[in-house]
């Protein structure tokens, strides 16, 4: 039996967005003939919980949790506040407490490569001793947090392991530093470590295109994109609604481009389509839940916070529409919302630039249209088209050849293979 060691921060009752390439990943490769050991946390730092997830995990999966510090606690008692550290978002602005202000500043600056940093000596420990005692094929660390793979670096230098590295996001490159100031010798430092951990590795994981564009002269780089799992479906059967209901899932920032939403909304109950309404779903900044509402006299937006997986996967199906937002400054990164929405079978309405690797995604799948921002006109005759295919009922026509090669069985096949070819080159 195939044996790896998977070393990853976030993982059930961890929520988020984080938790799901690796859960989904574990589950089908064990389905082929995989023994996975995962090191993880034990009541870590994370953006949310959902125990739902824990039915997910295989009874052969084994579950090696470790003592976990955790940053913001260590924060919330010298500044002696209950604010929470800021997710998502490094940006400062100038209504934020002294307490964000200099939490944003110690993140950026004095704490390389992230918060999470702190668990390593935790992690090391447990993997160490599970190395010690067992023949692991692989090794596989994932990130972000990118301090995992500094425990990977650890053991590599002490071991004679196979280690692939997991890059779900970029590392010095990642988004959220484009906004902030951060002292050279920080950007430097984060650099360097960066460039230790891919020198050393044998095999690298991005989760899109160009999430490791400045590494792809390195041998043995492969991108493995997210995938929908077509077991969380199975029992989620559509609910009639009479709204026609747009949805989007995930965080809305400042940042976001929300005027649109008003054209949309405004232009069509205008053109007498009045049975609208836009949900969101996730944690939005209250400057965006504001800007939106104050002029809504028809509850048109409506705003929710975190619901667990399941019930996620319902709504997304109960929708009429899905919105997926991609950032101009990030059209290559691919979310792992894209490929639910996909698996949802709910039509999809991408604002994003047409050169963009999710719009690639929903073309080739079929699973919608994928509009630049500023085309306010074709965005409504869209919404419009679909509308009239919700009153008739021809909303979620199968489209199963199109959407199974972006299934997590697929992509633990590829796994797999990459993983197989590597060790029959690396024996002969």
């Amino acid at each position: 039996m195939k044996k790896l060691l998977l070393i990853t921060y976030y993982w059930p009752p961890s929520g988020g967005a984080g938790v799901f390439r690796w859960l989904k990943l574990v589950k089908y490769l064990e389905l082929i003939g995989w023994k996975c050991t995962i090191v993880t946390t034990k009541d870590g730092d994370y953006p949310a919980i959902d125990n739902s997830l824990l039915a997910e995990i295989g009874h052969d999966t084994e579950i090696i949790r470790t003592k976990t510090p955790v940053f913001g606690k260590f924060l919330k008692k010298i500044m002696n506040r209950k604010e929470k550290i800021p997710y998502g978002s490094l940006k400062s602005s100038k209504n934020d407490s002294l307490f964000r202000k200099i939490s944003l500043f110690v993140r950026i600056n004095l704490i390389i490569p992230d918060v999470r940093k702190i668990w390593i000596k935790q992690a090391y420990k447990a993997a160490k001793f599970e190395i010690m005692t067992d023949n692991f094929d692989f090794v596989i660390t994932t990130g972000p947090p990118h301090s995992v793979h500094l425990v990977g670096l650890k053991l590599k230098n002490e071991f004679k392991i196979n280690w692939v590295t997991d890059f779900r996001d970029p590392w010095s490159e990642i988004a959220y530093y484009n906004n902030v100031k951060r002292w050279k010798i920080t950007k430097l430092a984060d650099k360097f470590y960066e460039k230790k951990v891919v020198t050393k590795c044998d095999i690298m994981l991005e989760a899109a295109p160009d999430i490791l564009a400045g590494f792809k002269k390195k041998k043995n780089v492969f991108t493995l994109m997210n995938a929908f799992d077509s077991a969380d479906f199975v029992n989620v059967k559509k609910r009639k609604s009479d709204k026609f209901i747009i949805s989007h899932f995930g965080q809305l920032t400042v940042d976001s481009e929300i005027k649109i939403f008003q054209l949309i909304a405004s232009k069509m109950v205008e053109d007498g389509f009045e049975d609208i309404r836009f949900d969101f779903y996730g944690n939005n900044d209250k400057k965006v839940i504001s800007d939106l509402q104050k002029e809504d006299n028809k509850n048109i937006f409506n705003f929710y916070g975190y619901f667990p997986h399941s019930e996620i996967l319902q709504k997304i199906v109960d929708s009429s529409l899905l919105l997926l937002i991609i950032d101009t400054n990030r059209k290559d990164v691919i979310t792992l919302k894209i490929f639910e929405y996909i698996g949802s079978k709910t039509p999809i309405l991408g604002l994003a630039p047409l050169d963009s690797e999710p719009a690639k995604i929903i073309n080739h799948s079929k699973s919608g249209k994928m509009i630049p921002w500023q085309n306010e006109t074709d965005i409504v005759d869209f919404i419009k088209k679909t509308y009239k295919m919700w009153e008739i009922g021809e909303i979620g026509e199968n489209r199963k050849k199109l959407i199974s090669e972006y299934s997590w069985e697929n992509r633990a096949e590829k796994l797999d293979e990459i993983l197989e070819n590597f060790e029959s080159d690396w024996k002969s």
